[in-house]
């Protein structure tokens, strides 16, 4: 599916339930590109009325809609309703960050949240991409553990290099099944599906968060920490406590701190 992939499947399936089936099959070619939108401030969305407040927006640039999932339910915006928006710095080079203010912007898809559990399908798509980040960081620091020499052998029988290795892999591993049952009780209807969906958000943010910061200097020189410097933006976006807020960096490079949330969990 084209576009941002998390605000692209959710829209798509968003518009699909509202009855706006063309909508749905232009997202899914790629004819409608959807960002997804953030609440800062503002009153709440309820029953698709009109959306007011400051927003941050996660690769909103040149797309056509926003998502915006709240406890009430989710919503789609038309872009071009939501005025002053401001680019602004994010630690993932990858990742579009913008800020942006809404007042009255008309709401064009709407479901309930008792309709359609969209936060839950956003938690366990944005697990799935932090295993992939997960699996991907391990592999690439395997590969770099037995081509690096060093003295003369791959520093890949150092036991210090071993283990690590070997701890990224059984966090990966730990990650990915429990964010498959989390998606098979969400789709079963199990009662316990909400619980195993956050679940499987802390397990597979933490294993790639983790498996981020456990790569040695070499491999920081041999450019395999771009690959794990997306993992903070799944993991934070999906986050629903207070949080390192990736948005413009205080002096010194350091990201600024705040409050943000994408998905407002209870």
């Amino acid at each position: 599916m084209p576009g941002p992939f998390i605000a692209s499947v959710l829209g798509a399936r968003l518009a699909a339930l509202a009855g706006d089936a063309g909508l749905a099959r232009k997202i899914v070619a790629g004819d409608a590109i959807v960002g997804l939108a953030q609440r800062r401030s503002g009153p709440e969305l309820a029953a698709g009325g009109p959306l007011t407040g400051q927003f941050d927006l996660f690769d909103a640039t040149g797309t056509d809609y926003l998502l915006l999932i709240e406890p009430s339910g989710a919503g789609l915006v038309e872009t071009a309703a939501v005025g002053d928006i401001q680019p602004a710095d994010c630690i993932d080079p990858g990742t579009r960050l913008a800020v942006a203010r809404a007042d009255g912007a008309p709401v064009a898809c709407w479901a309930p949240a008792k309709a359609e559990p969209l936060r839950l399908r956003g938690l366990a798509l944005a697990s799935a991409v932090l295993v992939g980040i997960s699996q991907a960081v391990t592999d690439l620091s395997v590969e770099h553990a037995k081509n690096r020499v060093q003295f003369g052998r791959p520093i890949g029988v150092n036991q210090a290099i071993k283990h690590a290795c070997v701890d990224m892999a059984v966090a990966t591993e730990a990650a990915l099944q429990q964010t498959l049952f989390g998606a098979i009780s969400l789709r079963s209807g199990r009662a316990d599906a909400e619980f195993q969906v956050m679940a499987a958000k802390v397990v597979s943010g933490r294993a790639a968060v983790d498996n981020r910061g456990a790569l040695h200097s070499g491999a920081r020189r041999h450019g395999l920490h771009r690959r794990a410097q997306r993992a903070p933006v799944p993991e934070a976006g999906a986050r629903a406590r207070p949080l390192l807020r990736l948005g413009p960096r205080e002096p010194g490079g350091r990201p600024g701190r705040g409050t943000g949330r994408v998905t407002h969990c209870k």
